[in-house]
């Protein structure tokens, strides 16, 4: 029995030496008992985790920061400088650390990572860590209990793209058109970069691919452009048939085959016959339009700046969801597998209809936030917001 040591975690390597540490590191074993130094001041290196993982690799967290040991020496890791409290290795080779006041971090493939770091959740003390059967992280927490989850979601990096928000649409085959700054093309996750013939440096805002293979490109300033078979058509205000803004945000293409044109200011419908314009004197409920859906009822729902607008059969019409969301900003609808409608806003969640009648989800009800960008149904039902 080793005296005067104030214990605070246990370990076993894989030679069966167990180590202790608290106010010192020692290693018991093979009929001997041996304190191990540190580096740095004594007083930085008061042991509170520690851990071997699986390659070997001892993990010491102490007082001042973390450890590990390389080749018989023990290295500092320089992004952590706090009270690492908690070393955990889960199934997939991931070192998770949990820290007093810098979070929770990782070590994969030779790098730390802090988790958190894009805002999505916020920790500032981890005080234990399991994985469970599912390979669901758990975390306990000076405010409660955490649950992490992997999900489906990988990230495309986009070259020269910039930051700013874009577009997303999918294509009939199984592409993504995507625009941020430039437009790109994602096909089996790989993304890349496109151009489209007699377009320039025009600024592209949204493509769209229509179901007779034909791409809608709408653009900041110069109106819209039709590119079928290699023949170019452009949509303009000053066109001979024109529309009603050059500032495109979205394209629909209805079940009939029609296109409907959202712009900055009001709402284009083309046919055979020509081209249709709408505002608010028509019965639009704002020139704004953000978002555009048709419903398996083939009810076209325009979500707008101020309000929602329903089209069937030629004409706007009024009823609860409308009524409801007159003053909301509506910039996503969803219907979703049982046929429910979801609208989402930019400043007051989500809003559900359900039998015309209204159900509303806030971050009151869990919502990570209250703008909502787009909403999707992935194909085991669960819904993502953004």
């Amino acid at each position: 029995m080793h005296g005067a040591l104030d214990v605070h975690a246990i370990t076993e390597d894989h030679e069966h030496h167990i180590w202790a540490g608290g106010s010192h590191l020692i290693a018991l074993g093979m009929g001997q008992n041996r304190e191990i130094p540190l580096p740095g001041a004594y007083s930085q290196n008061k042991v509170v985790s520690l851990l071997t993982a699986t390659d070997g690799t001892l993990w010491v967290g102490t007082a001042s920061g973390l450890l590990h040991q390389v080749r018989g020496k023990f290295l500092r890791a320089p992004e952590l400088s706090c009270t690492v409290q908690v070393i955990r290795q889960t199934t997939d080779g991931t070192i998770w650390i949990g820290t007093v006041g810098q979070g929770l971090w990782v070590y994969r493939d030779g790098e730390f990572g802090r988790i958190g770091d894009t805002g999505v959740i916020q920790i500032p003390t981890v005080l234990n860590i399991f994985e469970d059967a599912d390979h669901r992280i758990w975390l306990g927490t000076q405010n409660g209990l955490v649950r992490l989850e992997k999900t489906q979601i990988s990230l495309i990096p986009l070259p020269g793209s910039g930051t700013e928000y874009g577009t997303i649409s999918g294509a009939p085959n199984g592409d993504i058109w995507m625009v941020v700054q430039k437009a790109f093309r994602v096909s089996n996750g790989v993304p890349t970069s496109l151009s489209f013939p007699g377009l320039g440096d025009t600024p592209i805002r949204t493509i769209y691919r229509a179901k007779d293979g034909s791409t809608w490109i709408g653009t900041g300033g110069r109106g819209a452009y039709h590119l079928d078979h290699g023949k170019l058509m452009h949509f303009s205000k000053d066109s001979p048939q024109p529309i009603s803004s050059n500032f495109i945000r979205g394209f629909l293409e209805s079940g009939h085959g029609e296109m409907w044109i959202a712009t900055d200011v009001g709402l284009n419908y083309i046919t055979t016959k020509g081209i249709t314009r709408y505002g608010i004197a028509d019965g639009l409920t704002n020139f704004s339009v953000r978002s555009l859906f048709e419903d398996r009822d083939h009810n076209i729902w325009i979500g707008t700046d101020l309000g929602l607008s329903r089209w069937h059969a030629g004409a706007f019409l009024q009823d609860a969801a409308t009524t409801a969301l007159r003053t909301e900003k509506v910039w996503s609808i969803l219907q979703d597998r049982r046929g429910i409608m979801w609208f989402g806003t930019r400043d007051h969640g989500i809003f559900r209809n359900r039998d015309n009648v209204l159900e509303h989800y806030s971050t009151s009800q869990g919502l990570v936030s209250n703008s909502i960008y787009q909403m999707l149904q992935d194909r085991t039902g669960r819904f993502l917001d953004f």
